[in-house]
């Protein structure tokens, strides 16, 4: 029985951000697959927060093996959660992880 998606998809965010924060989000693409792949990831966010910089990164994902991409997130002069989404075209389908992240004062 399996249990997990053919590629797995883990954020590496903190618990929140403060306005005027800038962070680098590692993001680790995990083939649980016996096929090789290239990876598209995507970042998007919603809200007090918004991309820095590329919002596209590729890399090669080997058969049963882990690859990391990084994206750059930055918060607003405003408050509230923002909406993150990351997600990866692999192996012929599209994987997908959403995540809240909330934007309060310092």
């Amino acid at each position: 029985m399996r249990v997990a998606d053919p590629v797995v998809i883990s954020l590496a965010l903190p618990r929140f951000l403060s306005p005027g924060d800038t962070v680098d989000v590692p993001v680790t693409l995990t083939n649980t697959t016996a096929r090789a792949a290239q990876a598209s990831a995507t970042v998007a966010a919603q809200g007090p927060v918004a991309v820095l910089g590329a919002a596209r990164a590729a890399t090669p994902l080997p058969a049963r093996a882990e690859r990391q991409v990084a994206f750059r997130l930055v918060a607003r002069q405003a408050l509230g959660a923002a909406k993150v989404r990351v997600a990866v075209q692999a192996l012929g389908a599209t994987y997908e992880e959403d995540v809240t992240l909330p934007v309060r004062p310092p």
